[in-house]
């Protein structure tokens, strides 16, 4: 179940705000999500805080 704000059941979540366009995933169950409103609180997954990814690398027009 996805949760979005502050969740005081999940330990070691990180207090920050959400920056839109960002993407995050689950390292419990794979889920990757979205933010599509910017905010402040954590994005829980599986009752644990997600993952921000990492933008991947475009290959060069050389």
């Amino acid at each position: 179940m996805l949760r979005s704000g502050i969740d005081k059941k999940v330990k070691g979540a990180l207090r920050m705000a959400n920056q839109l366009g960002k993407r995050f995933e689950c390292r419990v169950c794979g889920t990757e999500i979205l933010c599509t409103k910017a905010g402040e609180g954590s994005v829980t997954c599986c009752n644990q805080p997600m993952e921000l990814k990492k933008p991947a690398a475009l290959p060069t027009a050389d």
